[in-house]
């Protein structure tokens, strides 16, 4: 019994330098695992927290220039790709060591690595939202530049048109609606976007001030462009409206006095002398007296008119060659028949003047020929050279006097 004894025990002696060669490999083969694994849990803990760090740094995108926040993503993107190895060695050699410590030892080593896979979930899923977030703030964008310039379109052809029709009206009313439907499609999208843009740890800011902004913001930005676009082409109606109404009433002036001067210039040449004498003459000038005074009492319409194209003129620069032309005809006309009044006026006068002066003339001559037959007369009682000298030089005194 004590031989077996010692047998066993000097066979156990000879395993035992095996036995402690393989416990010492062992031993090393667990340092070399766990060394290797707190190297790899510390190089990717380091990294995260680094990569956390420019995640930060990086987030904030300009609305000019949002092609850069697309090109660093391209690079976190990468890297996180590149990480993913080491994640998978980390997990493996966590694997490894759970096979080799004690069960005690583990949940420790478990909780390291598990708050180091914690972080890189993060990480990774900060640049899937950003990816996300990124292709939608393109579209976002890319709609806001295609609005933005149609309202410029639309600002720019208000502004530019003087007179608007009811064409231009219906064209400019038909691409409002739709600008309209765009920016409230534009509004709903950007509420979405800016929580997309939130998760993804993004910020707006403007290109010009900087300062940080939002799809909302930006949004509001068109739809108060939109509006004052609106306003805009409101006055614009209202102004056209309101040339409308003056045109109207310019061009029912305009043929409600022509038809009164062509009706003056009509009953100044018909109006005849019926008998030449100097009460029918003296009728026919108080006639034309009237007709003058009548053209006159139009004279304050005529100014009106010059006014009102003026007006028209100002506010309507394509109407300004026809109204100028309309007045210069009026004028022409008021000219016409005042001339041809005045011409009428003249030879009424000449001739009162002629039969006056006829008059005048023919009563000298009857009292000189009354005078003479007086002379005639008396020759027979007359009975010497003396008294005849003296009957003469009273006839010629009486005739000087007329």
């Amino acid at each position: 019994m004590m031989k077996l004894h010692l047998e066993q025990l000097d066979e156990r002696w000879r395993d035992l330098p095996q036995i402690i060669s393989k416990r010492i490999a062992f031993l090393q083969s667990v340092v070399t695992e766990h060394q290797q694994f707190d190297e790899l849990l510390l190089s990717l803990s380091v990294w995260i927290k680094l990569f956390l760090s420019e995640l930060q740094s990086t987030s904030e995108i300009s609305i000019t220039d949002h092609q850069a926040a697309f090109t660093r993503h391209k690079d976190h993107a990468a890297e996180v790709e590149s990480k993913k190895g080491e994640l998978q060695s980390l997990q493996d050699h966590l694997v490894k060591l759970g096979a080799l410590v004690r069960a005690e030892s583990l949940p420790l080593l478990q909780g390291k690595a598990e708050d180091c896979f914690q972080l890189f979930e993060e990480a990774s899923q900060v640049v899937e939202r950003r990816q996300l977030a990124l292709a939608q703030l393109a579209e976002f964008l890319q709609s806001h530049v295609s609005l933005s310039g149609v309202l410029h379109r639309l600002r720019h052809t208000v502004e530019a048109t003087n007179s608007m029709n009811r064409k231009q009206t219906d064209l400019l009313e038909k691409d409002l609606n739709h600008a309209i439907q765009d920016a409230k499609s534009l509004e709903s999208v950007a509420i979405s976007l800016d929580s997309v843009l939130a998760k993804a740890q993004y910020h707006l800011k403007s290109g010009s001030s900087e300062q940080r902004t939002s799809c909302r913001t930006t949004a509001d930005h068109l739809c108060s462009e939109l509006e004052r676009i609106q306003n805009l082409l409101g006055i614009k109606q209202s102004e056209a409206d309101a040339l409308a109404v003056l045109k109207k009433a310019f061009q029912d002036q305009k043929e409600e006095l022509l038809k009164s001067i062509e009706d003056i210039e009509e009953r100044t040449d018909k109006e005849r002398l019926k008998e030449l004498t100097r009460q029918a003459l003296q009728q026919r000038l108080r006639v034309f007296n009237q007709l003058e005074d009548e053209l006159n009492s139009h004279e304050h319409e005529l100014c009106w008119l010059k006014d009102k194209a003026k007006q028209i003129a100002q506010k309507d620069v394509a109407f300004a060659s026809e109204v100028d032309r309309e007045v210069n005809r009026l004028e022409v006309t008021w000219d016409d028949t005042k001339k041809l009044i005045h011409e009428n006026q003249g030879q009424c006068c000449g001739l009162i003047d002629l039969i006056r002066e006829y008059q005048n003339l023919k009563s000298a001559v009857s009292k000189v020929l009354e005078n003479a037959s007086n002379v005639i007369a008396t020759r027979t009682t007359i009975k010497d050279q003396e008294d005849l000298k003296w009957a003469l030089s009273k006839v010629i005194s009486k005739t000087i006097l007329l």
